[in-house]
């Protein structure tokens, strides 16, 4: 739905930075109304003027205030100003003047549609009177409550309205309709009234004759005679007896009288009508502009309402200026993922969308793994490869209206495992050797790529029955762990140089450890060390006389020692062991050592 704002007062206003069509109402204020008293001096004041209203390089002043400086001047209406060129392609604008106030009426302000704002009224002219009597007549041949014998007390309370008794010396008169040699009062206005065509109320409380009497309660209303614009005569009755028409004859004791009629030279003048402007300003207008940018603030300025000069007859104020925009919104997606990298152990993603703007569908045009068309959900996806997911929403009335903004996509990284498709040692390789070659081909391993060497066999020496780390050689990783990435390979040949003791070692373990951001492989290799400990071509000497496996052989009598045997061709220090006591000496030391015996 379009997004409507009632502007009421002055300040700032953003225009939606996906702003499709900016549609603007204003209406100027309007001036107060010309008060004009009643009086003899019909005291006037004039209204004031509205407030000027401005928005979006439009002004519209203010209506003027009824009065102006002369009685019945001013009231002119509001006017419009274009402080901005809008062009012509993209925009529609009209406006209109408000009207000038008239003699006791407001201006009447310029339409939009049905819409208007008129002018504050000024004084109608129709004044108000209330006068509130007291007539206490004593009847008593001494004075009473500072009443002389015989006399008459009458108090008014209006200086707008001068009232009399007549006749105090009447007779009765008997019992008929405002009798003119009868007991009457009269109304005469301080400042008459334009003609004979005032309306008036009497009120009584109805309980006492002038003189005090309550024989005749309850007084009332007889009738009235003489009314003009100067003023009026006003009759009282005694209560109308059963079968008769009218009461008798009577002044009474108390009485209000309120007049209300049009003055003359008491009409004020309103004041001036709203002046008004409208139109509809598109985004591709907006865009062009400096001043007036979708997702900028402009100002709004509201008038003030021209105060009318008082209350007299109807005299009102004016209306402050008023501004409603509505601004169709392009759609908007909001989407979002839980996560942006699937691994092998985090496969799916779960996207979540909100919209906004004026949408009413939303569609999936290049994730056809997608079918969830609600305006706000979610919705889980387990992408192979690197994935970009966009949402698209979109109102079905307006193909304008689709939605463009970058928060409606996401990119969901895949990474996929490392993995080692090739891991090749030779088999055996003899003692001693120089070196040797390792081949390797891995994918994946975009964090760490290593080989390690381990000496491992040993059976004798300190490192008998264990292995050891002899060396790790740190290899270039592959770029990336982006599945389907052209820089996923890691692939290569090194040459080992092994490290060989007195003892071996008797095997080489190779291990292979590949690491990436979609987790870790190793795999081993273990090489075979050819190791010579058999001597080329010795020969023991035979014991005479003897038979094979004879034990002993013989016992001599004295030290025997026997020629020296060349050992030849081992490839590690070998050990003598005999199955009885001996002592060897090793080339001709005179160091002489038993062996260990079998």
């Amino acid at each position: 739905m379009p997004t409507t704002t009632n502007i009421t007062d002055t300040g700032s206003f953003t225009i939606d930075a996906y702003v499709y069509s900016l549609d603007f109402e204003m209406f100027g204020a309007t001036g107060g109304g010309e008060n004009i008293l009643g009086n003899a001096s019909l005291t006037r004041t004039s209204g004031t003027s509205g407030g000027t209203t401005s928005f979006l390089g439009f002004s519209l002043s203010g209506g003027v205030g009824g009065g102006g400086t002369t009685k019945n001047g001013g009231g002119q209406g509001g006017e419009v100003t274009v402080n901005y060129n809008w062009p012509n392609t993209g925009t529609s604008i009209s406006s209109a003047n408000g009207n000038r106030g008239s003699l006791s009426t407001g201006g009447i302000g310029a339409y939009i549609g049905s819409v208007k704002q008129d002018g504050g009224n000024g004084s109608s002219g129709f004044n108000t009177y209330t006068s509130t009597s007291t007539h206490f007549f004593n009847n008593q041949d001494v004075a009473v409550g500072g009443v002389p014998p015989k006399s008459h007390s009458f108090v008014s309370t209006s200086a707008d309205i001068i009232l009399s008794y007549q006749n105090p010396g009447a007779s009765s008169v008997g019992k008929v309709l405002t009798p003119s040699n009868g007991k009457y009062y009269s109304l005469t206005f301080a400042a008459p009234y334009a003609n004979n065509l005032w309306t008036f109320s009497i009120t009584t409380t109805g309980l006492f004759a002038a003189g005090g009497g309550q024989g005749g309660r309850y007084y009332n209303l007889n009738g009235t005679n003489n009314k003009d614009a100067g003023g009026i005569d006003i009759w009282f009755q005694t209560s109308v007896d059963s079968g008769d028409s009218y009461g008798s004859n009577s002044y009474i004791r108390d009485f209000t009288i309120t007049t209300t009629g049009l003055k003359p030279g008491a009409t004020g003048r309103g004041g001036g009508g709203a002046a008004v402007v409208y139109g509809s300003i598109s985004y591709e207008t907006l865009e062009e502009t400096t001043n007036y940018l979708p997702g900028s603030l402009t100002s709004a300025v509201i008038g003030t309402a021209g105060i009318g000069g008082g209350t007299t007859g109807g005299c009102a104020d004016g209306l402050k200026g008023k501004i409603t925009v509505v601004q169709t919104i392009f759609p908007q997606v909001y989407l979002s993922s839980n996560i942006y990298l699937c691994t092998p152990t985090s496969p799916s993603a779960i996207l979540s969308w909100i919209t906004a703007g004026d949408a009413d569908a939303i569609r999936w045009p290049t994730n056809g793994d997608i079918t969830n068309g609600n305006l706000e959900s979610n919705s889980t996806v387990t992408p192979t490869v690197t994935t970009t997911y966009t949402a698209e929403a979109y109102n079905t009335s307006n193909s304008d209206l689709v939605s463009f903004n970058p928060e409606a996509s996401v990119t969901i990284v895949v990474i996929s495992a490392p993995s080692i498709g090739k891991f090749q040692v030779p088999d055996q390789i003899d003692y001693g050797s120089n070196a040797f070659n390792v081949i390797y081909e891995t994918e994946y391993a975009n964090t760490n790529l290593k080989l390690e060497f381990f000496n491992a066999g040993y059976t004798a020496g300190p490192n008998s029955g264990s292995s050891f780390l002899q060396q790790t050689v740190v290899l270039t990783t592959a770029g990336s762990a982006e599945t389907g990435n052209e820089n996923i390979d890691a692939d290569g040949t090194i040459s080992y140089s092994p490290q060989w003791d007195n003892f071996g070692p008797r095997s080489i373990v190779v291990r292979l450890t590949a690491e990436g951001d979609g987790g870790s492989v190793i795999e081993e290799e273990t090489i075979g060390v050819v190791i010579d400990e058999t001597p080329d071509n010795i020969t023991i000497d035979e014991t005479d006389d003897a038979l094979k496996d004879q034990d002993p052989v013989y016992t001599p009598e004295t030290e025997v020692l026997s020629e020296m045997y060349y050992v030849d061709d081992i490839d590690i220090p070998v050990e003598i062991k005999s199955n009885y006591p001996i002592k060897v000496d090793i080339n001709k030391d005179d160091n002489w050592t038993k062996v260990r015996q079998i």
